[in-house]
């Protein structure tokens, strides 16, 4: 595998020898591609079986590329395709941004997938939107869901994302343990004053200050959001990542988060408020995974 710049693949284009294929999502491809370029898309789990029922000698001439030089999509391809045999593998890193800056032929419809909506308010669908959590302790691993009771997101005139989600704390559960008995004490234990606090701090907050573009691929973790978490009687500034898009007219936003519980106060079995726990020890980080849907 190697790197091949914009001048050595005018030349290979007029070779005409070589297959070019563009590793972007569908969406991307059918918007602004080279011309007579295949699509093979990196991120699909059938990456692989596409190419090698569409290519199926090892000596192709293959030239890979995706948007730009600043991703890694077109390196990742070369390297998967070179590791199952194929000999002749050429990575176009400057990508389809840099063919067109460079004056080469772009070919597509220009119109690329939206993360844009018109509407100023939008509220969460609590039914379609979830919550699941992780956490663990020396020897065990627990996971389970809380419900969303309701949210809103809105725009400012300037364009900026905000919003408030708010968790039912009262149904928190665990999807881990097959035993009732050991479910129901668990959860009663998470709803205690030693954890959550459930029955005095029936509902958990987040409200969304900003959210900030950082990237402008459907497929990464395209956002930066900027927020105020409020866990029991707590409140604190937490910033994480997420993948946001529209999808029928929807809002989509999920992603994935550590949050760790014991700058809310939540000190049970931590070593940041005791001392040799020992086999009672409980890790303060709790990792989340989200999917908010709004219309």
């Amino acid at each position: 595998m190697d790197t091949i710049t914009t001048k050595k693949l005018k030349e290979v284009i007029k070779q005409k020898d070589h297959v070019l294929i563009n590793v972007l999502p569908d969406e991307y491809y059918k918007a602004m591609t080279l011309p007579d370029s295949k699509n093979f898309c990196i991120y699909e789990t059938s990456f692989i079986k596409q190419v090698q029922e569409a290519l199926p000698s090892k000596k192709t001439n293959i030239v890979v590329f995706g948007m730009d030089k600043k991703h890694n999509a077109s390196k990742r391809a070369g390297a998967i395709l070179t590791s199952l045999g194929y000999e002749h593998v050429h990575v176009y890193a400057e990508g389809v941004e840099g063919w067109k800056k460079a004056g080469g032929e772009i070919v597509g419809t220009k119109k690329f997938p939206s993360n844009t909506f018109k509407k100023k308010s939008l509220k969460v669908l609590p039914k379609e939107s979830y919550i699941e959590w992780e956490g663990t302790n020396i020897f065990n691993k627990h996971t389970g869901t809380t419900d969303i009771a309701s949210g809103a997101f809105t725009q400012d005139n300037k364009n900026v994302l905000m919003g408030e989600i708010t968790v039912d704390m009262k149904t928190v559960t665990n999807k881990d343990m097959s035993d009732k008995a050991s479910r129901e004490h668990l959860v009663s234990h998470l709803k205690s004053p030693d954890f959550f606090e459930v029955q005095k701090y029936p509902t958990a907050k987040m409200q969304i200050l900003s959210v900030k573009k950082i990237s402008d691929f459907k497929s990464s973790l395209n956002y930066q959001v900027t927020s105020l978490v409020t866990i029991k009687s707590k409140t604190l500034l937490f910033t994480f990542k997420a993948h946001g898009h529209i999808t029928d007219g929807k809002l989509v936003t999920q992603g994935n988060f550590i949050l760790d519980r014991s700058k809310w106060d939540v000190q049970y079995g931590s070593s940041r408020f005791f001392e040799a726990l020992g086999k009672h020890l409980v890790h303060d980080e709790i990792r989340f995974r989200f999917r908010f849907v709004a219309e």
